[in-house]
């Protein structure tokens, strides 16, 4: 998989007429490579050499394969073991700048890299091909996929032991704290980002954590969670109504469902994203919830959690087969009840798979 990858990007030297791809960004290094920890990635039609920190350099040379050149970093000289290859600041500025007349700079995070490119080699061509792997990345590989569905299957089991231990009586922390370490026990590198646990009140939060409050078994409970595995996230929000809940919980819950299951319905390779957003906006408003729908319907997911495309009112994306995407309705009245069903959905050459059943 890394090779395939890597000689889809290396095609873009010879695109853009350049010499040498650099990467900066650790999303799509861990995309590339499976490596994402590194500071830098520079990539000509010959080589391919990994800047990783010095501290991580053994771990860094065995996930990566054996052809890539691995360079420990650090930003002064120091000692090192004698099979640490060692560079400092000023020899990776140094091979940065040297590499020819054109750079594709691919950057996020590692600005002070590229500016100081910009300020030492002012003749340097700098392209930036970001939106070219952004665009790549949104398309999953069967691994890729493969990769996908165990986080996923890791999340819901996670869940699942969660629910046997009960959540009447427990503070969110301990819910959120309880997720963790079973998804850890499972398999997971991790968690995909921070858990939601949201009871009551603080369900109508949409980026509530969690808190010392307790679960009351009268309250709904807004579940966002995701394990991370081999790199690759899941997203899953799930709305628990306890034995007790008020039917008016229930109402709002079904409306949810309701413009979850149609938008899923919507999903296909051509659909444009903001009309599948679109449509669970119609529903909940013909339940008279629209005006606490107060985010986008979805995003995609796979080395981030949000990625492209963007399933917005404002979005320009449209779907392609084997892109994965989130559908995540919800309604949060605040001081009152907050609820949202999110489901991965791969879209299929006839439509929608999804993915976290």
């Amino acid at each position: 998989m890394i090779k395939q990858k890597l000689d889809a990007m290396l095609r873009l030297i010879d695109e853009e007429g350049a010499d040498e791809l650099i990467l900066t960004d650790p999303y799509d290094m861990g995309y590339l490579l499976g490596y994402e920890d590194a500071f830098a990635t520079i990539a000509t039609r010959d080589s391919i050499t990994v800047i990783a920190p010095v501290l991580d350099y053994y771990r860094a040379r065995e996930m990566l394969e054996s052809d890539v050149t691995v360079l420990g970093y650090a930003s002064y000289k120091m000692n090192a073991p004698d099979d640490i290859k060692m560079i400092d600041r000023e020899e990776l500025m140094r091979m940065l700048i040297g590499g020819g007349n054109k750079v594709i700079e691919v950057d996020d995070t590692r600005n002070w890299l590229i500016s100081e490119v910009r300020s030492k080699a002012p003749n340097a061509a700098i392209i930036d091909v970001r939106e070219k792997i952004l665009d790549a990345r949104s398309i999953k590989t069967q691994q890729e996929l493969d990769l996908m569905r165990r986080a996923a299957k890791i999340t819901l089991e996670s869940l699942g032991d969660v629910l046997e231990e009960g959540l009447h009586g427990r503070r969110e922390r301990d819910v959120a704290a309880s997720i963790y370490r079973h998804m850890i026990e499972k398999g997971s590198d991790g968690v995909a980002f921070e858990p939601i646990i949201g009871s009551g009140r603080n369900g109508a939060k949409p980026h509530h954590t969690y808190s010392d409050k307790m679960i009351d078994k009268t309250e709904a409970v807004v579940m966002d969670i995701g394990a991370r595995y081999r790199l690759y996230c899941a997203d899953i929000t799930r709305t628990m109504l306890l034995e007790e809940s008020d039917k008016f919980a229930m109402d709002v819950y079904h409306a949810v469902k309701d413009a979850h299951d149609q938008a899923i319905k919507a999903v296909r390779p051509g659909a444009k994203a903001r009309d599948v957003d679109a449509v669970a906006r119609k529903v909940l408003e013909e339940y008279g919830f629209s005006k606490y729908f107060m985010h986008s319907l979805g995003h995609g997911v796979g080395v981030e959690v949000h990625e492209k495309p963007f399933v917005s009112p404002s979005s320009d994306d449209v779907l392609h087969e084997n892109q994965v995407i989130t559908i995540e309705p919800g309604v949060y009245i605040r001081d009152r009840v907050g609820v949202r069903i999110e489901d991965m959905i791969l879209v299929t050459s006839s439509g929608a798979e999804i993915i976290s059943k």
